[in-house]
C-alpha cells in the first residue's frame, strides 16, 4: 500500500512540475504576427483572384450546355 501511494505521489509531483515547465518555455513575442497574417492574406487574395475567372467561365459553360442549340432561320436567295 505504501509503495502504491508513493508511486502515485511521485507521479503527481512529476506531472505537476512539467506543466509549469511548459508554461515557462513559451516563445517570446517578437511582433511578427502581423507580418504572418499579411502574408497569409496576400496568399488568399491570389487564390481568390484566380478562382473568380474559373467560376465565371464554368457558369458560362453550364449555361451554354443547358441552353441548347438555337435554330437559325434559313434565307432563300432567288436569282432574277
Amino acid at each position: 500500500m505504501k509503495t502504491t501511494l508513493r508511486t502515485i505521489l511521485a507521479t503527481t509531483a512529476f506531472l505537476g512540475t512539467t506543466n509549469f515547465a511548459r508554461a515557462a518555455s513559451a516563445t517570446p513575442d517578437d511582433g511578427s504576427q502581423l507580418v504572418v497574417w499579411a502574408f497569409l492574406g496576400m496568399c488568399a487574395l491570389i487564390v481568390i483572384l484566380q478562382v473568380v475567372p474559373l467560376v465565371v467561365m464554368s457558369f458560362g459553360m453550364v449555361k451554354a450546355l443547358f441552353k441548347g442549340k438555337e435554330e437559325q432561320p434559313v434565307e432563300v436567295v432567288v436569282d432574277k
